[in-house]
């Protein structure tokens, strides 16, 4: 059985998403449930074969827009989105701690989060302005370990509600050569690849209490989270046996061990790299009891491509709009990511999964 409601539980009250299949939320989850992809040739960069590069465009970020303004046109766009759903809701003159995953930092030292963290004191919209901004760099894992961070933060009591957002883009001409160069680029010619992506989401989570007093719709409640770090890495030597992920995962899902409950759908970081499947391929054993179908997994880089650090917003993006949209296969969603330099992540969440209707 489930456990009753609590004033703490961890629950997710607004979402924001900005991503090559949709500028907001819905219409990218609407995106990746119908399959589409945004997939084009870069309109001025060729690969080592002397192809055009294959990548995830924002529609509206022009090709000129260099790196770190397209990193602050996606996350404005998502925050924005955020702050709009909460309009009088929450108060206007509210601030709440904000948790970002940027990404990796970059050698030969990188200002990127003193940067965006300065600038969002001074431009972020009511009524999420930030109290304080911390950061995670550590890549795909860094979005659910911020909201680790975030769910600490809410049951301690030193909190009511907390943004936590991710942002990252692939589409820089440094960062695309580099890719090339370590075989690392999705093409005809190397098919164990990835599709570079750009893409922002956030979202809010707030104590069951603030969320009830505020009256704002909970889309989900976090109900586990688990991390970990797995040892034997992508791009070297070592072999991957998947122990990292499967901590973590079964960190996630202890809740589920006291009603007998299992996860009813998940949605992952797979981006056609085949380390990223074989790694789940061995932790799968580990895992299998606690889940209706191991193998019944989403992995929306198939139609966004890789979006490293932005990918565990959007995940659970995705999972709340499918129970909010009626075609979440059961209310136990399970998403979780992996990191090159060795972060697992993963989070339970349990949404309510209205009609078709809603």
């Amino acid at each position: 059985m489930s456990e009753a409601p609590k004033p703490d539980d961890v629950c997710l009250v607004a979402f924001g998403a900005r991503t090559p299949v949709g500028l907001s939320a819905l219409p990218a989850a609407a995106a990746v449930r119908a399959g589409i992809a945004a997939f084009a040739e870069h309109p001025a960069m060729d690969d080592r074969f002397g192809k055009p590069m294959i990548v995830a465009r924002d529609p509206d970020i022009g090709e000129e827009i260099k790196w770190p303004e397209r990193l602050w046109s996606l996350l404005m766009s998502a925050i924005t989105e955020v702050a709009s759903s909460l309009q009088g809701k929450v108060p206007p003159t509210t601030t709440m701690p904000w948790i970002l995953s940027l990404p990796p930092a970059r050698s030969g030292g990188d200002t990127l989060a003193k940067s965006i963290a300065e600038r969002l004191t001074r431009e972020a919209p009511a009524p999420v302005k930030p109290a304080s901004v911390g950061t995670f760099q550590v890549g795909h894992g860094g979005g659910l370990l911020a909201l680790e961070d975030a769910s600490k933060r809410l049951r301690s009591g030193a909190v009511e509600l907390c943004l936590v957002a991710g942002v990252d883009s692939w589409l820089d001409d440094d960062a695309l050569e580099a890719l090339d160069v370590a075989e690392q680029l999705k093409s005809e010619k190397n098919l164990w690849g990835f599709i570079p992506g750009e893409a922002a989401g956030a979202f809010v989570v707030a104590t069951r209490r603030a969320a009830e007093r505020l009256r704002l719709e909970i889309f989900g409640t976090v109900t586990g989270i688990g991390r970990a770090r797995e040892e034997n890495l992508i791009h070297t030597d070592t072999v991957c046996v998947g122990r990292g992920l499967s901590e973590a995962i079964l960190q996630a899902l202890q809740p589920l061990e006291r009603g007998g409950e299992k996860v009813d759908q998940a949605y992952c970081d797979f981006n056609g790299q085949p380390y990223r499947s074989h790694e789940f391929g061995y932790a799968v054993p580990r895992v299998t009891r606690r889940f209706v179908d191991s193998t019944d997994f989403e992995a929306p880089a198939d139609c966004w491509g890789d979006v490293r650090a932005a990918t565990g917003p959007l995940l659970l993006m995705l999972a709340a709009v499918s129970g909010r949209k009626g075609y979440a296969r059961g209310p136990r969603i399970l998403v979780w990511t992996s990191s090159d330099g060795g972060e697992r992540a993963a989070a339970l969440v349990k949404v309510p999964v209205v009609s078709q209707e809603g």
